[in-house]
């Protein structure tokens, strides 16, 4: 699986949260620091410390995300930190349609471990490519289920009440 090179994997993650996780941001950041060497992304991530105004950081940080739809394009790649998830506790709906080809493998990368996904109603995501969800994902209120071309082995490692 292809992740950010280890030397790049922190500051990768201090600029997503400088830019709390807002995909526009993170597109131009990224744009702006593709094939540059770290002293240039640590030059934009102390521009980003410097210059966003708190109090934008702070209200960003309190949207609350309902749901997600991501439909990659065939050249993009997302790495997804599974931190994010966290913070996301009124998520409801995440589908994810990668694009993904059997040469090209999954558009979606997770960079650490996936060991939290907030109680969904609704999860569909192509291409999952780990071997079991994660383990602290409450299936209580889910309705539907999807993961074609996954790498799903097991849903889950452990014991998962499901209610009918």
């Amino acid at each position: 699986m292809n992740r950010p090179q280890a030397e790049f994997r922190q500051l990768c993650l201090d600029i997503v949260e400088q830019l709390c996780g807002l995909p526009l941001a993170l597109r131009v950041i990224g744009a702006s620091l593709y094939g540059r060497e770290i002293p240039s992304w640590e030059d934009k991530l102390c521009i980003l410390k410097n210059s966003l105004d708190k109090s934008i950081s702070v209200a960003l940080k309190k949207i609350e995300v309902e749901s997600i739809l991501l439909n990659m394009g065939e050249e993009t790649r997302l790495y997804v930190n599974p931190e994010t998830f966290k913070r996301m506790r009124k998520l409801k709906f995440l589908k994810i349609h990668s694009n993904s080809t059997a040469a090209g493998g999954s558009k979606v990368c997770i960079v650490d471990d996936f060991d939290y996904l907030p109680p969904l109603r609704y999860l569909h995501w192509e291409a999952y490519t780990l071997k079991s969800l994660p383990t602290k994902f409450e299936t209580n209120v889910l309705v539907e289920l999807n993961l074609p071309d996954s790498s799903v082995e097991t849903l889950w490692n452990g014991s998962q009440l499901i209610f009918f």
